[in-house]
Formats: structure tokens, sequence, C-alpha cells
């Protein structure tokens, strides 16, 4: 089975990957220690990324245009949702399709680069990976 690289665990990495794992040996590199790319809030996150979220934040547009084919909002909430309701649902969405097995947290891609001497071409991904100790 070919390897697969997704950069990113927010929504469109997401996506990519539970559809990817279907015919590939899929890997997820997320520079944060959570998914949810710009959906992420935390008061206190220092270092990896800022994201756009704030305290009270509800989106702009209704759940019904957020919502994924294959996994419905729960009905009993708004039509404009918070950003935590957003998250559970990306939780959720991960639990259903098994793709937090394929996540390696808190490790931000530094380069991508094209391994031309493969025919085809294979690519060539660091990252900044930290071990407690080797």
């Amino acid at each position: 089975m070919k390897d697969i690289c997704v950069i990113g665990a927010g929504v469109a990495g997401l996506v990519a990957a539970r559809y990817l794992q279907e015919k590939f040996c899929v890997t997820i590199y997320e520079a944060s220690s959570s998914i949810g790319g710009i959906w992420l809030y935390n008061k206190h996150m220092t270092g990896v990324k800022h994201t756009p979220m704030y305290k009270n934040l509800r989106t702009n547009l209704p759940k019904q245009l957020m919502t994924f084919r294959d996994l419905p909002y729960d009905k009993g909430i708004p039509t404009f949702l918070t950003h935590g309701q957003v998250m559970d649902y990306l939780e959720r969405y991960c639990q259903k399709f098994s793709i937090s097995n394929l996540i390696e947290f808190d490790t931000p891609v530094i380069s991508v680069k094209p391994d031309l001497s493969s025919d085809p071409v294979k690519w060539n991904v660091s990252t900044t990976k930290r071990f407690a100790s080797v």
C-alpha cells in the first residue's frame, strides 16, 4: 500500500485523510496538540500557531452549509455554531471514520521537497518531531 502524507489536521486534512485511507497508508502531521486547525481555541495556547478563534465566536455560516454529507450535525444545536460545537463535530468525525490514529500531533512540517531521482517522483517530508529522550 502506498504511503501518503497529509499536512494538518484541520477540516481539509481530516476530510482528505478520511477518503485517502480507503486506498493508502495515511499519516497526518499536525503542528499543534489537537485537531481543528483554525477552529482550535485555547486562550492559553502558546507556541506553534495562532488561530483567529476568540471566546464568544459563532460561525457566520449556518450549520447546514458546514455539514459533511456523511455526518449530520445534531438537530438540537443552534444554526450558528460556537467554535466548541464545531470542534465537537470534528472530533465525532475523527471517531466515526477512525482518523485519530493516523495523526502525529506536535509534529510541525518544516519542508517538503521532491526526490527527482525516483520515478515516479516521491516526496521527502521533514518534521521537527521532538523526543523526551534518545
